[in-house]
């Protein structure tokens, strides 16, 4: 099998080089590292083709393809799955949020208070901003299986964006959540310790045999 990785941030940075050498020492899986040329905007296109590099191999399983996405490439990885459902054998989110509105008042709300102008303000966004990414709108569609990590005390995304994709999703898709204690948004894989690994690895290795029990 092999994961498809969806990587909007920085290459050379430390904590995700981590993250991928421990994914590779935890599962022995390969990796296709899907870089958009930008955080802001990624590109649909990136990933439809990505997915088409992998499934034209022909050295892998490509009956076994799974997609990551954390925070903002959980979105494009959401996309990607609802886009070619048929070729994915399963989803994986960490850390993602419900949508980029929703992201801009948590943000806004860390400096004032939006309550008074909350409505017409998000009414000028949907008009004005190029890039919604509203995953929660993609969720009730979803047909993959899907694991939902959550860092718990994300300090960017509020966890409580996770539960409200997850909960979402309808119940005749096939569905995990695994909250981290302690979880970071960049840093969750290391504060989930093995255990976060063993969670990973008991969800690919359940849906590549079919066990959706």
């Amino acid at each position: 099998m092999v994961i498809v990785r969806v990587v909007l941030q920085s290459m050379d940075s430390n904590w995700y080089v981590s993250s991928i050498d421990d994914l590779y020492v935890y599962m022995f899986l390969p990796l296709l590292l899907l870089t958009p040329q930008s955080c802001l905007f990624p590109s649909r296109q990136d990933a439809l083709a990505a997915l088409d590099f992998v499934r034209g191999r022909t050295d892998i399983d490509t009956s076994q393809i799974f997609v990551f996405g954390r925070s903002l490439g959980g979105a494009v990885a959401s996309w990607l799955a609802l886009e070619r459902p048929q070729q994915l054998r399963g989803l994986i989110l960490e850390n993602t949020f419900t949508s980029v509105v929703d992201m801009f008042f948590v943000l806004l709300s860390r400096m004032a208070n939006p309550t008074s102008f909350e409505r017409p303000l998000r009414f000028i966004l949907r008009f004005f901003m190029t890039s919604h990414w509203r995953t929660i709108d993609l969720m009730p569609r979803l047909s993959v299986p899907t694991l939902f990590i959550s860092g718990l005390d994300d300090e960017l995304v509020p966890a409580a964006h996770m539960q409200t994709l997850y909960d979402a999703v309808p119940d005749s898709c096939y569905k995990e959540f695994y909250g981290v204690a302690g979880g970071m948004h960049n840093t969750t894989y290391i504060d989930g310790g093995p255990s976060y690994w063993h969670v990973y690895h008991g969800f690919v290795s359940r849906i590549a045999r079919g066990d959706t029990k």
